[in-house]
């Protein structure tokens, strides 16, 4: 790797612990938490930002969203917060320290996801692409929020994962009106958007959603 590799993270969040919470109340992890021991010795260097910041001088991160709009995270996986033999996340190192006794206990509390920040490329004239991870903390929030950072209002593109899938249609049709009202160009739905988006994006936006698939490749241009 080259030796001036950053990993940007978008907050000490990115290091906790997650998992998902079985029937019988017990939690298995999701995935495995990011290790910063295991990054020092590969010489990678963490950037970590809980505020928005420009990366490479080209593209910008949202910074952590805020919840402004009619969406709310959808119950998904758990947290936990704290420090095991020099590990996770350290609930001193937050900007942003908003945590409850339990959280700062150590036990698992639901996931909000301050972690999952979007990325974004002003194309000049055409506006914003806005790149967005899962979308957990709610695709009308990371766009009011990619647009108060760059002071852009038009958005070109979205793209990336918008967490839709394990959403009601009530909450679905709420979220694909406040979509509209932003008259974005191209949409690309991916992995956690759902099929139950896409079939009601054709209805509602035939001409502005794009299908992607594994491997799919697209070019923006100003």
């Amino acid at each position: 790797m080259r030796r001036d590799l950053r990993l940007h993270v978008a907050g000490e969040d990115g290091f906790c612990h997650r998992y998902l919470r079985n029937m019988d109340g017990s939690f298995a992890e999701v995935g495995t938490a990011l290790d910063r021991r295991g990054l020092r010795a590969l010489k990678v260097e963490s950037v970590i930002s809980e505020a928005p910041i420009v990366i490479e001088g080209r593209a910008f991160t949202t910074g952590v969203v805020p919840g402004t709009s009619i969406e709310h995270v959808l119950p998904n996986s758990w947290v936990e917060y704290g420090v095991l033999d020099g590990l996770d996340c350290d609930t001193n190192a937050y900007l942003i320290h908003h945590f409850a006794a339990d959280e700062l206990a150590g036990k698992s509390e639901p996931d909000q996801h301050g972690h999952e920040h979007a990325i974004c490329f002003h194309l000049g004239d055409r506006g914003l692409v806005v790149i967005s991870s899962c979308g957990h903390a709610g695709i009308i929030n990371t766009l009011r929020r990619a647009q108060e950072v760059a002071r852009v209002n038009k958005i070109y593109a979205l793209v990336g994962g918008f967490h839709l899938a394990p959403a009601p249609d009530d909450h679905l049709r709420q979220v694909m009106a406040e979509l509209k009202k932003f008259d974005i160009e191209h949409m690309f739905p991916m992995h956690c958007s759902g099929q139950n988006f896409i079939d009601l994006a054709k209805q509602e936006m035939p001409e502005k959603l794009v299908l992607c698939a594994t491997g799919s490749t697209f070019t923006f241009t100003t």
